[in-house]
């Protein structure tokens, strides 16, 4: 579908979860939709959108955007202090766009199918992927972040083409034309990323960034500005986040953003869980609230492994929780005939399951309906909760961060 009326505007606030945005509407609706680094418009060849009516979920796949060959370019540019922007992968020449929010799908956006390349040219505007119908709650909520960028402008003609393009990449932008204002600018914790105008301060510019870090060393300041190898020496002394010269792309805008809000903590940490898993399986585990209720997550073959992904981030996050946790050894076949028999052992079950249901890898689905007739009494206490396996039919192949936000996700239904 084209966008509706009431779709938010690019000046209305934009929050982030990662490279994810939202926008929230009077009726309650949250307009959602990303700046994927390191994807540029000629290397777009499909969207993979969510389906009308689909539940998603903080942090689960929510898109998917799929590359022409070596068209991935995350890694293409470093910084001064080593930082590169990386999107997670889900397979080949794909990149998994997560989910800001929880919520039930009520619209996508059609346009995306014919012309993907909206979400590299216009990824706050014309570029959003879906309407949802929010269900966060406010842990959740209590996520979302707006990208605030302290722009750094003696020149009002200059400085507004450089505020309407990091406006157009969902940024908030306030906009500071000398040293007084500036220094009230990032005197708020939140203001750590300033854009400073080159072209306008002149040789003035590398005596102000060395000032402002002075003040604040913390601050990741951007310097946009012309070819100069001298001004760029000088720059580089006071260890500036990154050097741009005009023209600087939209796409090359956005990577370096991306880095200076996130940094590569994610990138790196992806890349240093990603191994194939040999632990011991196991069947799930048993917990008790402090109220005394006792609850079971029973899993599937193969899906759970001692101290090791899912099972392992389920386990940590749990004691994390203060929360005692029993390990149900050895893995066996889950059949559901024996699920309600089960489930009069403990005051709630929860049952873990993968299915091919034609989502993206990592996708969740709840249902609280089972195929079979449970014993009078019991029907509140089962829950089964099915995750899309990757493409060898397990959760080993799922990038990191669905692997985290899947666990978060299953240690939240055990502990409401």
């Amino acid at each position: 579908m084209d966008a509706p009326l009431n779709l938010p505007t690019v000046g209305d606030q934009t929050l982030f979860w990662e490279e994810a945005w939202l926008r929230l509407s009077k009726d309650g609706m949250a307009w959602v939709g990303a700046v994927v680094p390191g994807v540029r418009e000629a290397g777009l060849r499909s969207v993979q959108l969510p389906r009308p009516g689909q539940a998603v979920f903080q942090g689960l796949p929510l898109a998917s955007v799929f590359l022409a060959d070596k068209q991935l370019d995350g890694g293409s540019w470093v910084d001064e202090q080593s930082v590169s922007a990386e999107a997670p992968v889900q397979g080949r020449g794909a990149v998994t766009i997560p989910s800001p929010v929880t919520g039930t799908v009520v619209a996508v956006n059609e346009c995306l199918r014919h012309e993907p390349s909206l979400l590299a040219s216009e990824p706050c505007g014309r570029g959003w992927i879906a309407c949802v119908c929010l269900t966060s709650s406010e842990e959740e909520a209590a996520q979302w972040r707006p990208r605030q960028v302290v722009l750094f402008s003696a020149s009002p003609s200059t400085g507004e083409g450089h505020r309407l393009r990091l406006e157009s990449l969902g940024c908030q932008v306030i906009e500071a034309s000398g040293w007084e204002a500036l220094a009230a600018a990032i005197s708020r914790q939140e203001r750590d990323v300033v854009v400073l105008d080159g072209h306008s301060w002149g040789h003035q510019g590398p005596a102000l960034v060395e000032q402002l870090l002075d003040l604040a060393p913390s601050t990741k300041v951007i310097v946009v500005t012309d070819s100069d190898p001298r001004m760029e020496t000088a720059y580089r002394r006071h260890r500036i986040f990154y050097y741009a010269v005009e023209p600087v792309t939209d796409s090359e805008l956005a990577d370096v953003l991306e880095a200076a809000f996130l940094g590569c903590r994610r990138g790196r940490s992806c890349k240093a869980e990603r191994r194939k898993y040999g632990g011991e399986p196991i069947r799930g585990f048993t917990t008790t609230h402090r109220n005394g209720q006792r609850v079971q997550l029973y899993a599937g073959p193969g899906l759970l492994r001692r101290n090791e992904g899912l099972g392992g981030q389920i386990a940590r996050r749990l004691l994390e929780r203060a929360m005692p946790v029993v390990v149900i050894e050895h893995d066996a076949t889950l059949r559901p005939q024996d699920w309600a028999t089960a489930t009069e052992a403990c005051d709630r079950r929860i049952f873990l399951t993968a299915e091919d249901s034609g989502l993206l890898p990592g996708s969740l689905s709840r249902q609280t309906k089972l195929e079979i007739a449970p014993p009078e009494g019991t029907a509140q206490k089962m829950v089964r909760l099915t995750i899309q396996p990757d493409a060898s039919g397990g959760l080993d192949g799922l990038d990191p961060r669905t692997t985290s936000a899947l666990a978060e996700h299953i240690v939240r239904e055990m502990t409401q």
